[in-house]
């Protein structure tokens, strides 16, 4: 979302073919009420990967970013089907936030591992 225009609710002005919502208050519902209502601490930490010492740190934000903004049409595509209502969680809806959500912790830990490293490595 963070890195659309679409970032709450799909934005005035921009084709919509596809219908996804205009609601100005599905950001909030998706990363707080949803996430409050569906989503436990356990079930994102077993999908969250080992960190790994990162070669090309600029190359890695950049392509975790653009892997996250590839799943904003599936993100809609899933609240158009009811999949982000916090008084009703849905399996879809809870499992894709919680991969999200797992991923960023991974491309997180991986961050601060490569920083960890590379501080106790001599300046060439």
């Amino acid at each position: 979302m963070h890195l659309s225009v679409h970032f709450n609710g799909w934005a005035d002005g921009y084709a919509n073919p596809k219908g996804f919502t205009k609601d100005r208050m599905f950001h909030s519902r998706y990363e707080n009420a949803y996430v409050d209502a569906a989503i436990h601490q356990a079930s994102v930490k077993a999908k969250v990967g080992r960190p790994q010492r990162l070669t090309d740190v600029f190359g890695a934000v950049k392509g975790h970013l653009a892997l996250t903004f590839t799943q904003m049409e599936l993100m809609y595509e899933l609240e158009k089907g009811g999949e982000f209502n916090p008084q009703s969680p849905r399996g879809k809806g809870t499992q894709f936030i919680e991969g999200q959500l797992a991923r960023a912790a991974t491309m997180l830990g991986s961050l601060w591992y490569t920083a960890w490293v590379e501080s106790g490595e001599s300046t060439p």
